[in-house]
């Protein structure tokens, strides 16, 4: 596709170098919507808290480590990650294997995530049927409210060295 917007065209050239501006996201969100729309800026509340809906991905994963952690940032509080253990029917007790798991991509390991990233009071999604007969089905919408955890055995060593998540989470 071709551009004859210099305009659009340079911001194209800053966004594929990440130098984006706040001119730039104004210029991107007038081409998202329509000037004649009823709803003019996406920069309002109900559309920050819209669900964006991705494929089973690396992109779906890294959004909902950025929106974790900006809604930690927004609340002032630490967002809790709670990370798989894996259990093998043989005891293989190399660190590196138990790092590739949870750095696998979810739609690498049958769709079970190597860590669950929350924090009260994030919205989530649920993609999957929990308990029908709670109505806790694919497409429910949630507010999670608290968090009950229990200290179990883990291997503190390779979650310290696991990376993916800004400090102190």
């Amino acid at each position: 596709m071709r551009t004859s917007d210099s305009r659009y065209l340079q911001l194209l050239q800053r966004l594929r170098k990440c130098e984006c501006t706040v001119d730039d996201h104004e210029l991107l969100t007038t081409r998202v919507i329509h000037p004649n729309h009823d709803v003019k800026s996406l920069d309002t509340d109900e559309w920050k808290k819209a669900p964006i809906l991705v494929l089973r991905n690396e992109l779906r994963t890294e959004l909902n480590i950025l929106a974790t952690a900006s809604e930690a940032f927004e609340k002032d509080v630490k967002p809790l990650v709670c990370i798989a253990q894996y259990e093998f029917k043989i005891n293989i007790d190399n660190p590196d294997f138990h790092k590739y798991l949870l750095e696998s991509p979810d739609n690498k390991t049958k769709w079970l995530p190597g860590y669950l990233s929350l924090v009260p009071g994030v919205h989530v999604l649920l993609t999957q049927n929990l308990a029908i007969e709670l109505k806790l089905c694919n497409g429910t919408t949630a507010v999670c409210r608290s968090k009950t955890h229990t200290n179990s055995s883990c291997n503190t060593k390779i979650h310290a060295e696991y990376q993916r998540f800004p400090g102190e989470t």
